[in-house]
């Protein structure tokens, strides 16, 4: 209940609040995403749970629609004005729990997929995603289209006991993409098409480079540039904070450059 009534907190803020609010708004009518890992035990995912959550001040009959393509899923839905809609990714009709995930990807040369979704709406929503395996549980606003880009300078904690993965969908077709990356990624140059997703790891194993090794395992210093609009998301399914000995999943969404700026307000 605590994790509902703190976002609505949030979602209040976000609607009603003054001009610097509306400067940073995550409304908007058109989506793209994807669904990481979460850990468990036997490298089985299939017990993570995936909530869309939508909050809009308007209100929209049967007219949202979220697709993914490459499993054939279609669905409309609706919403009441200041309220919140929340979508149960992890119980899709005729879609397995296990089909809607991204897999990790492979560590030398990375993985592709084509499992991504896409919501639409006539009227501006706002859409988070909360992921959830018992005690481990992450949630992140999603970006609208209209606030992705085409150069990116990813970073995040890198505390962390398994790799940090990266993962970059395409929303439109032919677009290339060069990744200046860190560590074993090194430079690429991949092409992908509307809704598909290239997906790499950071260093595999350092334990033998630095005295504690977490402090080796990051994306700091990536460099990602598209001559289309992208999206990028970065995970890690068993994140540990520290020496406290115990982990949790952690999932960020970037900014583009050209939607960086220069004050912010921060809440502790």
């Amino acid at each position: 209940m605590r994790i509902y009534i703190t976002l609505l907190c949030f979602v209040v803020l976000g609607l009603f609040s003054g001009q610097y609010a509306s400067a940073q708004a995550v409304q908007g009518n058109d989506f793209w995403f994807m669904l990481p890992s979460n850990f468990d035990q036997g490298n089985s995912t299939c017990n993570s749970n995936y909530r869309l959550i939508l909050v809009s001040q308007f209100c929209v009959e049967n007219e949202i629609v979220l697709t993914c393509d490459a499993l054939n899923f279609s669905k409309t839905y609706s919403i009441e004005s200041g309220e919140y809609f929340e979508v149960d990714l992890s119980q899709l009709e005729g879609v397995p729990a296990n089909n809607i995930i991204t897999p990790t990807p492979n560590f030398a040369d990375g993985d592709y997929s084509d499992v991504s979704f896409h919501l639409t709406s006539p009227q501006p929503v706002q859409a988070f995603l909360f992921v959830d395996r018992g005690l481990s549980a992450e949630g992140e606003t999603l970006l609208p289209t209209r606030l992705l880009g085409n150069d990116y300078v990813p970073a995040m904690r890198g505390f962390s006991i398994n790799s940090i993965e990266t993962h970059i969908l395409a929303t439109e077709d032919n677009t290339s993409i060069d990744i200046n990356g860190f560590g074993a990624v090194g430079q690429q140059n991949i092409v992908l098409n509307k809704g598909e997703i290239f997906s790499f790891l950071t260093d595999e194993d350092c334990n033998n480079e630095v005295n504690f090794f977490n402090q080796c395992v990051t994306m700091d210093g990536t460099v990602i540039n598209s001559d289309k609009k992208i999206a990028i998301f970065a995970s890690n399914s068993l994140a540990q904070m520290g020496n406290a000995g115990n982990g949790d999943m952690i999932l960020q969404t970037f900014l583009p450059i050209n939607n960086w700026s220069t004050e912010y307000f921060t809440a502790q």
